[in-house]
């Protein structure tokens, strides 16, 4: 009779043991899977996040080229020096050039405030 009870008992914690390592197996299963679904959302996201600064990067060369056209496209249109000499120094003259000078300096500033922004 008192074998009989070892062997129930021992069944039992056996059997409880089993169930124990059951779920175990099954929560870590489950843990894996929502692991390798954030591994999946965060490479995703790192590719987009790539595509984007690609996106950005095209953008901002177009912009440079564009700055750069305009900036050379006002050195044309109002030269500070003809054939080597210096213009007279009359008011239109100087309001020119400080046109010119505010108009290079916002340029740069938008340049590099662009290159700013688009890097963060």
């Amino acid at each position: 009779m008192i074998a009989l009870v070892l062997l129930f008992t021992l069944i039992t914690g056996l059997l409880c043991l089993f169930l124990f390592l059951v779920r175990k197996y099954f929560y870590l299963r489950s843990g894996l899977k929502k692991f390798r679904k954030d591994l999946q959302t965060q490479d995703r996201k790192l590719a987009e996040a790539e595509e984007n600064a690609q996106n950005n990067f095209e953008l901002e060369k177009q912009l440079h080229s564009i700055i750069n056209t305009r900036l050379l496209e006002l050195e044309q249109k109002f030269p500070e020096t003809v054939n080597g000499q210096k213009l007279p120094n009359s008011k239109t003259e100087l309001l020119t050039k400080n046109f010119k000078n505010m108009f290079h300096t916002t340029l740069k500033l938008l340049k590099t405030e662009h290159s700013y922004y688009s890097n963060r």
